[in-house]
């Protein structure tokens, strides 16, 4: 194919294979479980985070959107606000 190396459609093929196996496998997910997302992500749609949520076989979970973000919350604008919500989802299983 020309354009082969410029857009490879066999890695959006394998991603979208791996996102209905770990559908399939969400219910078998039973511990504590922190699911960020950024609101204004175009890579993957914020509906996301609360479809997994759905899924998920525990009750101990948390969904939190921060508004101002995008797809890499880490090194986004809100990147403060995840670390400290990393922080005291990880602080709940000290010691």
């Amino acid at each position: 194919h020309v354009t082969y190396d410029a857009h490879p459609v066999h890695a959006a093929i394998d991603l979208r294979r791996a996102g209905e196996r770990i559908r399939e496998r969400l219910g078998l997910v039973r511990c504590p479980t922190l699911i960020l997302h950024g609101a204004k992500d175009r890579t993957c749609p914020v509906s996301n985070a609360w479809r997994v949520a759905e899924r998920l076989g525990t009750d101990d979970q948390r969904v939190i959107v921060f508004p101002r973000s995008r797809h890499i919350l880490t090194r986004d604008v809100e990147q403060a606000a995840v670390r400290r919500e990393l922080a005291a989802f990880y602080a709940r299983f000290e010691g």
